[in-house]
């Protein structure tokens, strides 16, 4: 993806939480200084709420010495966290929203995305097909107090009509097209923030308007997700 090459300014400094080792709280803010702003991540709503949530606790003990790398890392099931840029970027993409919109997110996961896009302050829907992640992340978000409206184990591209229609779409696995039930439940002039795989098997990062039953769409350039998949595990 696209990279800006200045560097933002640093963070401010924050004290460590006495029940957060001061280890990880340097390590999350040095994730924001040298791997968000300098890449042009900019709304200080995200760079806070990236600042503030606490990546490793979402992933195993063993996993703390590199839970702020550039990199995503393996969680259960066979799934991925996302890289800290790539969630920060994917929520900062839904900066017009305001604070109270409703967000579907589509794959759960271990819940870090869910829990920064509560920290933003939106309403989010969040649905997971596989039961042991969820149940893992309605606990880790939980103690976290960062509970999202609703955690549903179901078939992700089917979406959660009972909830529609909502602000935004996001999407944390690469779909081979928009399914149309996503357009259905999105409201006119909504986002839909998706990867999708074209032909050669590249996937690219797709920010879609929907516009009546047209979406217009913005190229945001190659990433990598694991595959949305049908049905429930």
């Amino acid at each position: 993806m696209t990279e800006q090459s200045q560097p933002g300014k640093p963070a401010p400094s924050e004290p460590a939480t006495p029940t957060e080792p001061r280890e990880m709280t340097e390590a999350r803010h040095t994730m924001v200084e040298k791997q968000l702003l300098p890449r042009g991540i900019a709304d200080p709503r995200v760079i806070q709420a990236m600042k503030t949530t606490p990546r490793h606790l979402f992933l195993p003990a063993e996993a703390w010495p590199i839970a702020y790398g550039d990199h995503p890392l393996a969680i259960a099931a066979g799934q991925t966290i996302s890289q800290p840029f790539i969630v920060a970027m994917m929520s900062e993409l839904l900066s017009p929203l305001p604070e109270d919109a409703k967000v579907l997110e589509i794959g759960t996961g271990c819940g870090y995305q869910t829990a920064v896009l509560v920290a933003l302050g939106y309403q989010v829907h969040s649905i997971e097909r596989i039961a042991e992640l969820s149940r893992g992340a309605q606990k880790t978000l939980g103690e976290l107090d960062s509970l999202p409206a609703e955690l549903l184990v179901s078939d992700g591209m089917l979406g959660n009509p009972s909830g529609a229609p909502y602000d935004a779409i996001i999407s944390t696995a690469c779909a081979r097209k928009v399914p149309p039930a996503w357009i259905d439940q999105v409201r006119e002039g909504g986002l839909i923030i998706t990867p999708v795989k074209r032909f050669g098997g590249r996937q690219y990062l797709m920010r879609y308007t929907k516009q009546g039953r047209r979406l217009g769409k913005d190229d945001l350039g190659l990433v990598r997700f694991v595959p949305l998949l049908r049905g429930v595990e």
